[in-house]
């Protein structure tokens, strides 16, 4: 949430370490300002402290130009590629925005105008990921809902079915339903395999060795009735765009790696439905509640 007074230059849901190891969307529109173009190894360059400065100043209503001008003094020229300063769109909506986020008419000439610039710009950015948008706006807006409450989009999905004999399969379930399998390690461990996948996209992936893994979701729901286990994912870049390969790779691993911990019992388990879905955010270490909207009315669309 991001509270009156000093504004956070980086929002919560980007998912950033304090030492800023990607660029967050505040440092991308401070770099849209200076007409700059900055590689990711100039970014993992520049000292801690000084990220944070541009990120800071990013987020300011208005980017001081000579404040710009000292911090990018900062940065290797070899790794920065002058592109011309442009204007940061924040004056409206850009087409999308509004529907992804299931908007009322209203919503243009009541609260947008009343919004941050930064806050605009972040919306603006974040139109071709409907997940980060969601997340984003309730953030912004100090609405009080979790990652999954109230959201439906595009995201991979995959299963672990479990078909043992009657009685083995309800001790597995119960077993991974209350994390005591291997320790309460199994499902951990399945799922650090998965985000170290979607985290190494880009040496994995060739059309993707360009872009680099920002914000990573995967968690899984252990479903006794479908004697299942489903793992959801939803990846996006540094940029803030959805990378469905990367997601799917991320749901794919855990269940691959859940399905090998469990053969021992089970050696009928197996993996299947895995692709990428449009349907609501389903898992999660806490109960799901029943879903609310970032506005009263019809919920959001697909991503």
């Amino acid at each position: 949430m991001i509270e009156s007074g000093e504004r956070a230059p980086v929002l919560a849901c980007e998912d950033l370490a304090d030492d800023l190891p990607r660029p967050p969307l505040a440092a991308i529109r401070f770099f849209r300002v200076a007409g700059l173009k900055l590689s990711l190894k100039a970014w993992a360059e520049l000292p801690p402290d000084v990220r944070r400065a541009i990120a800071r100043e990013g987020s300011r209503d208005v980017v001081d130009r000579h404040v710009a001008r000292s911090l990018v003094r900062h940065i290797p020229m070899r790794h920065v590629e002058l592109i011309g300063a442009s204007s940061v769109p924040d004056s409206e909506p850009l087409p999308g925005v509004a529907d992804a986020l299931g908007a009322p008419e209203s919503w243009l000439r009541t609260t947008w105008p009343r919004l941050q610039p930064f806050h605009r710009f972040v919306l603006n950015a974040l139109r071709g990921n409907r997940r980060l948008l969601w997340r984003a706006y309730a953030e912004i807006q100090g609405i009080n809902v979790r990652r999954h409450d109230g959201w439906r989009g595009s995201l991979a999905h995959a299963e672990v079915e479990i078909r043992a004999g009657d009685p083995v399969r309800r001790d597995l379930l119960e077993l991974l339903a209350t994390e005591r399998l291997l320790e309460g390690k199994a499902l951990l461990l399945a799922r650090a395999s998965g985000l170290r996948v979607a985290r190494r996209a880009g040496e994995i992936f060739d059309l993707y060795s360009d872009v680099t893994t920002g914000v990573v979701e995967l968690d899984w729901s252990v479903e006794p009735q479908a004697c299942s286990v489903l793992w959801q994912a939803h990846v996006s870049s540094h940029l803030g765009g959805f990378l469905p390969i990367a997601s799917l790779a991320a749901a794919t691993m855990a269940a691959v790696c859940l399905a090998d911990m469990l053969k021992e019992f089970d050696p009928l388990v197996r993996v299947r439905e895995a692709r990428i879905v449009d349907e609501a955010w389903a898992v999660g270490k806490f109960e799901v509640e029943a879903q609310t909207t970032v506005f009263r009315g019809s919920p959001t669309g697909s991503d």
